[in-house]
């Protein structure tokens, strides 16, 4: 930075162009810094937005997920209780008829789709209830894999049943999924997706096996669900104008989005890898690219970027939390310009106040730059006035840092140069530097009146130089009242002093002032009452007159001129006495 100033100050005649330059480019570079901080800071906040309306979205569906398939944990522990056997034979009355109560308490736990719970042993019998949503509820029941038998609760929970259909419809339930499924194991667990029995929706099952006296698996308890309803929830879902959000297996096969696309065509499902829906597809081909999210636990999530024809989007993924069986994944994505609304908008109101406050620090720099530039402006004049020998220089610096402290020590230098520092008359230096420049006017004309004092150096004799000083104190005082307020009065040396009339070319007005000056020096000399008490003391004056351009055009001719008519006056005033 220091370099930068010292470029700017030697390619540049004005300090205060160069401040204003220097302080315009340190701002640009603060506000280009606190810009790009802000960019950075915008786009992470972009990220972080995004990831938390992900995140939000991607929790909703879980939990609403988590809830629909909870619920069939309920409702199985309410069929069938741990520890109950196996019933081997449908057949037997009394048996059948108490499975059957406690299904039809399982499926009035819950409005649809929570309706439907079953149960189906190694003989091929099964029985199964439906609550529909008109709040009948059907029964259906194979005792044999022949023939299936539908009833109608007619009374509510402590009604009857009435047969509706006793029809000729083979079907093993053996070779059912959700048997199979169950068959294998004790605990609860889960199938995977598959078709219902009418084949017209996609349903998964909760089973779990049912041990008979021996301990082994005598039968299978399940409760079914149909994936529509959470296909339903998951399709009003609008994380953003472009967002998507998708349920999947682990293999991409689809269970829910929200889209208008179903998840299957016909009999057969439909995976994200070849999904209608463009941007499914590439989430998913991004997924798949990204390692560590085959191995996430259930319950576990992952956020990510990705580019979408070279759009960034922002990615959320998690494994639902809902027991053994199901590795069901819930995606939630978006490009980050659905969220840059709002972002933006702050971005404008960050742009407009810096705007504003760089525009306040320059007109600030350019306040500070004047002030700066005034006073060293003013110390410049000034030295230039100096070094062309002026003397009356008059200028005020009113501060106290190092301007400040260069206008006092200028002032001390004028005062030294051109002022005695006894008498505060005008200096040799400051008399030589005002003749010349008087000199050098066309049409200049003045008086020089050469004076020389008589007993000072009795005086400084009898009563020390130090009374002698206050004697040319006095002296000095007496000859600036004795001539006009403009005219200079000069010491040069010891009791030497030089007056200069300012235009006066005659003779007879030199005499006058010259007698003037006589008269005023006759008076004791007041300064010296506490060195010589009441004794008075005295001190004359001879002089001597030189007129320019008369007597000379320079100031040694003038001086010399002046000098030979003062000892004339001196060598009169003796013959006199």
């Amino acid at each position: 930075m220091s370099r930068l100033l010292n470029l700017l100050l030697r390619r540049s005649h004005s300090l205060r162009r160069t401040l204003m330059l220097f302080y315009a480019v340190v701002v640009l570079l603060v506000a280009g810094a606190f810009s790009a901080l802000a960019y950075l800071s915008h786009q992470s906040s972009l990220e972080t937005h995004a990831s938390k309306v992900l995140w939000e979205n991607s929790q909703r569906i879980a939990q609403t997920f988590e809830d629909y398939l909870g619920k069939l944990d309920v409702m199985l522990a309410v069929a069938y209780p741990e520890g109950l056997p196996a019933v081997a034979e449908l057949g037997e009355v009394p048996a059948r008829d108490e499975l059957v109560q406690r299904l039809k308490q399982a499926t009035m736990l819950f409005p649809p789709p929570y309706d439907r719970v079953f149960y189906g042993n190694q003989r091929g019998q099964a029985v199964g209830l439906t609550q529909h949503e008109d709040g009948n509820t059907e029964m259906f029941m194979r005792l044999d894999v022949e023939t299936r038998s539908s009833y109608q609760l007619l009374g509510g929970l402590q009604g009857r049943w009435q047969l509706t259909d006793n029809e000729r419809l083979p079907n093993d339930v053996r070779t059912r999924p959700w048997y199979k499924v169950g068959r294998e194991s004790p605990n609860l667990t889960w199938t995977p997706p598959y078709l219902s029995f009418s084949g017209q929706e996609l349903v998964v099952a909760r089973v779990r096996g049912v041990a008979d006296g021996s301990g082994r698996i005598g039968g299978v308890l399940g409760a079914e669900i149909s994936l529509k309803a959470m296909d339903d929830f998951t399709r009003a879902q609008r994380i953003s104008e472009h967002g998507l959000a998708f349920v999947m297996e682990a293999n991409g096969a689809m269970i829910a989005a929200n889209d208008q696309e179903s998840i299957t065509t016909g009999v057969f499902r439909r995976y994200a890898q070849d999904y209608p829906v463009y941007g499914i597809r590439q989430v998913y081909k991004a997924l798949a690219g990204q390692s560590g999210i085959a191995s996430l636990m259930p319950g576990e999530a992952r956020a990510f970027g990705m580019r979408l024809d070279g759009a960034p989007y922002q990615v959320y993924v998690q494994v639902l939390h809902v027991g053994h069986g199901l590795n069901w994944l819930v995606v939630t994505a978006a490009p980050l310009s659905d969220f840059a609304g709002e972002m933006n908008l702050h971005l404008l109101m960050l742009a407009v106040g810096l705007a504003l406050v760089l525009i306040g620090a320059l007109l600030l720099s350019w306040r500070i730059a004047a002030w700066i530039t005034r006073d060293v402006s003013t110390l410049s004049a000034a030295v230039r006035q100096l070094g062309e020998g002026g003397v009356n220089i008059d200028f005020t610096v009113e501060r106290r840092d190092e301007i400040g402290q260069l206008g006092d020590a200028l002032h001390q230098m004028h005062a030294a140069l051109n002022n005695d520092p006894l008498t505060g008359l005008c200096s040799r230096v400051g008399l030589t530097r005002n003749l010349e420049r008087a000199i050098a006017r066309q049409g200049a004309s003045f008086s020089l009146l050469f004076i020389d004092l008589n007993g000072f150096k009795a005086i400084n004799d009898t009563y020390g130089h130090d009374a002698g000083d206050q004697a040319l104190i006095e002296v000095a005082e007496r000859l600036r009242l004795a001539v006009r307020q403009g005219d200079l009065v000069a010491r040069l040396s010891g009791d030497e002093f030089v007056v200069v009339l300012w235009r006066v070319d005659s003779d007879a007005v030199a005499a006058q002032v010259a007698e003037n000056i006589r008269r005023a020096l006759q008076p004791r000399l007041q300064r010296l009452r506490p060195f010589a008490g009441e004794q008075p003391v005295q001190v004359g004056a001879a002089l001597g007159t030189a007129l320019y351009p008369r007597d000379g055009e320079d100031l040694e001719s003038l001086l010399r001129t002046a000098d030979q008519a003062m000892y004339a006056d001196k060598s009169a005033s003796k013959a006199q006495r």
